[in-house]
């Protein structure tokens, strides 16, 4: 359907093709060694309309990204970006492998463990045409209005992508949410009409614009699928639930709901801005001046969660100084950061004492009484973000306190 144009040169011709795409500016290139090798271009349609063209190599374990988009728009989901064209090429073990290397060398006997090894590591490229276009959570040129906006529209967009589309996003992170640049003509966009009668308005009115959206569904999976089986982790480092990191329970939407978390803090914190009082003032250094999460970054599994656990959650004292790292500007974020860490943690019935609770099952010989005796129960369901509180009770709290923000923010 598409023709990529870098420039004056052509560099993909689909013969079904009715429609040029120029590539304009690389905007993203994945760090790192052994990574899905993501490129993101920006680029514009020959109507003049702005596009964002991905590249990657995904595991083919894992369902296809462009297939999930595509369910998304199916289920009428908001808040998500809208796929314009997807397309397949050659996958490592089948395409790669055919000429000019060892596997294809009949005298060559591939080890049994590199077998084994490539068909749960097999990966496909892939090319997506994507819309709307935008700047992510953390380009520094955005304002915290825009900031809070993006992570209210990021927030909407996960949710109507999980209740109303049955598909978890996976991979929370900042540059995972964009904030849509209204300078240029957008193809499309992130919301739509209301239908006559529409069972998830209470996500998110259709016709009220957001102004940003969700991306990259790479990592996402159908909310009734069983694991892929994929060795790579999934998620952005510093951003990923405290038991998903430790790998301790299957991906929930409360693990999302928690790295939603991260990344407010995130953005907060960085750019950090030299000179600033946030920066000079007497701070515990459980948060360095000039780098206060870098914990979560460089830190292995182990000291990374033990930290969250620590510092996010058991420890108002230490959370309350982490918010004194706010740049400028940030001021108001602190109340939300607040309110979603009793959201996330808040155990009934003590108060604001915040606590790590784990997915679990009723101990055997109890039976249905024992599970509806809520003060006795210490385990989270399935359906739980913490005690007592189901996923969409949860995301209301969430939303009302970052509605009030952008609200504030606008007066």
């Amino acid at each position: 359907m598409f023709k990529p144009i870098l420039g004056n040169s052509l560099v993909t011709v689909d013969p079904s093709s009715e429609v040029a795409v120029s590539l304009k500016e690389l905007v993203f290139l994945a760090p790192g060694v052994v990574t899905r090798g993501t490129r993101i271009w920006t680029g514009a349609l020959s109507t003049g309309e702005a596009i964002a063209i991905k590249y990657s190599w995904s595991n083919t374990k894992r369902a296809l990204e462009g297939d999930l988009y595509q369910l998304a728009s199916k289920k009428r989901v908001i808040g998500v970006a809208t796929i314009l064209c997807c397309t397949t090429y050659e996958n490592v073990l089948t395409h790669l492998h055919a000429g000019g290397s060892p596997a294809a060398d009949s005298n060559f006997t591939q080890p049994q463990s590199y077998k084994i090894h490539m068909q749960r590591q097999n990966r496909v490229l892939s090319r997506l045409v994507l819309s709307p276009t935008g700047k992510p959570l953390l380009d520094s040129r955005l304002s915290p209005l825009q900031v809070a906006e993006g992570l209210l529209a990021g927030l909407i967009g996960h949710a109507s992508l999980f209740f109303q589309g049955g598909i978890l996003h996976r991979d929370i992170s900042p540059n995972n949410i964009i904030v849509i640049d209204d300078s240029l003509p957008q193809l499309t966009s992130v919301s739509s009409p209301a239908a006559a009668s529409d069972l998830f308005a209470w996500i998110w009115p259709r016709d009220t614009p957001l102004r940003g959206c969700l991306i990259d569904l790479d990592y996402a999976i159908e909310a009734s699928a069983q694991p892929s089986g994929a060795l790579d982790r999934t998620g952005t480092y510093p951003f990923i639930a405290i038991q998903i990191l430790r790998g301790q329970e299957r991906h929930r939407y409360r693990h999302d709901l928690e790295s939603f978390l991260y990344v407010l803090l995130w953005v907060c914190c960085y750019p950090t801005v030299a000179g600033s009082q946030n920066m000079i003032s007497s701070v515990h250094p459980i948060w360095p001046a000039s780098d206060p999460l870098s914990q979560w970054r460089d830190g292995d599994e182990l000291s990374v969660t033990n930290h969250k656990v620590a510092c996010v959650i058991d420890s108002s004292r230490m959370f309350g100084l982490l918010l004194e790292r706010f740049r400028p500007g940030f001021e108001h974020f602190k109340r939300v950061a607040k309110e979603m860490r009793m959201t996330l943690w808040r155990q009934p019935g003590r108060g604001n004492s915040c606590k790590l609770s784990e997915e679990g099952k009723p101990s055997e010989g109890r039976g249905e009484e024992y599970e509806e005796e809520e003060g006795e129960r210490e385990w989270l369901l399935p359906e739980e973000v913490r005690l007592g509180v189901l996923n969409k009770d949860a995301f209301q709290e969430v939303k009302k306190s970052m509605q009030w923000l952008v609200a504030t923010l606008k007066d």
